[in-house]
């Protein structure tokens, strides 16, 4: 099946990466910052992701751009008010992480994501994208 790597702005899950081949999903992290910045013209103020995505070059590449994350501090932890402060962020952000795992399991669930019945990779890559879409539109729908 599909690796897929998604984006969640606001309500709306967007594909970033979709892959049949094996691959480490933290090299993907720049290709989805510059995906939103296509996509709204700006970069995000800040980055939610999963442990894996936090590599050494992520990390310079995000500071490069000015770019807010949520990974763990590499090194000893310090003792200092400005970086309890960014722990009280980071935890409070890697809360907020959790709307894309039930928007994920949302899509599985309603949109049939979880049962991709599609034999080729033009069809699955497609119905991924349907799916995505699908909900994209009854969200959109919702908010009217």
């Amino acid at each position: 099946g599909a690796k897929t790597n998604l984006s969640l702005v606001g309500k709306f899950l967007f594909p970033d990466h979709i892959s049949f081949d094996n691959f480490h999903e933290g090299i993907k992290l720049p290709e989805s910052v510059e995906a939103f910045l296509e996509r709204f013209g700006k970069y995000p103020k800040y980055v939610l992701a999963d442990g894996i995505y936090g590599t050494r070059e992520n990390r310079q590449y995000l500071d490069e751009r000015g770019i807010r994350y949520t990974f763990k501090p590499l090194g000893r932890p310090k003792k200092d008010a400005a970086s309890e402060n960014q722990t009280r962020w980071r935890r409070q952000k890697q809360r907020e992480r959790n709307r894309i795992e039930g928007a994920i399991g949302n899509s599985k669930e309603h949109y049939d994501l979880g049962e991709v019945r599609a034999k080729t990779e033009k069809t699955e890559r497609a119905w991924i994208q349907m799916a995505l879409l699908s909900r994209s539109i009854m969200l959109a729908g919702q908010q009217l």
